[in-house]
C-alpha cells in the first residue's frame, strides 16, 4: 500500500474527532474540514492521525509499515516534503 494521509508528527496517539454510529455521524470534538475539490463544503475529518498509525496499519493485516519522506526537484515535487505511508501485505 502507498498512501498519503494527513498526519500529525507531534502526536503519539491518534485523536478520534468523529465516528459513524448506525449510519449517522457523531461528532466527538468540534468539526474540522479538509479541502475537497469535489465539494465546496469540504470533507469531515474523522481522525487526526499520530505515530500510532503505523501500529493501526499493522493491526489491519499488513506485515510492515513505514513512513517515507519524498521530494524531487527533478520531478517537480517542490516545497514541503510529501509524507508517504508504505505498507506490505
Amino acid at each position: 500500500m502507498l498512501a498519503t494521509i494527513p498526519f500529525w508528527s507531534d502526536k503519539n496517539k491518534s485523536i478520534v474527532r468523529a465516528k459513524l454510529v448506525k449510519g449517522h455521524v457523531e461528532n466527538i470534538l468540534p468539526q474540522v474540514l479538509h479541502g475537497n475539490p469535489l465539494s465546496t463544503e469540504g470533507s469531515l475529518v474523522f481522525t487526526d492521525f499520530g505515530w500510532d498509525l503505523l501500529d493501526i496499519i499493522k493491526h489491519a493485516g499488513f506485515s510492515d509499515s513505514v513512513i517515507e519522506v519524498y521530494s524531487s526537484n527533478e520531478l517537480g515535487h517542490l516545497g514541503s516534503v510529501q509524507i508517504i505511508f508504505k505498507a506490505t501485505k
